[in-house]
């Protein structure tokens, strides 16, 4: 089985998604009690949704340079 899953790619996306939940977690403790606001709320997901969509285009690119891209889209 063909993989493009090389320890590098798993060690960066741990690292990555790591971050992002410390990011999420300190900024919500440093609130306090404030409950967050419906708006505030969307942001947050919207910014969420926008770099999950970059690290895909990021991932995509990647593929494209080192594979010829995704599977789907290989030429036998």
């Amino acid at each position: 089985m063909n993989t493009v899953g090389t320890p590098l790619l798993w060690g960066g996306f741990a690292v990555v998604v790591a971050i992002m939940l410390a990011i999420d977690l300190l900024l919500q403790g440093r609130r306090g009690s404030h409950s967050m606001t419906m708006k505030q709320a969307a942001g947050w997901s919207i910014l969420w949704v926008m770099l999950s969509l970059l690290f895909n285009a990021a991932f995509w690119w990647y593929l494209v340079q080192t594979q010829g891209g995704p599977s789907p889209i290989r030429r036998p």
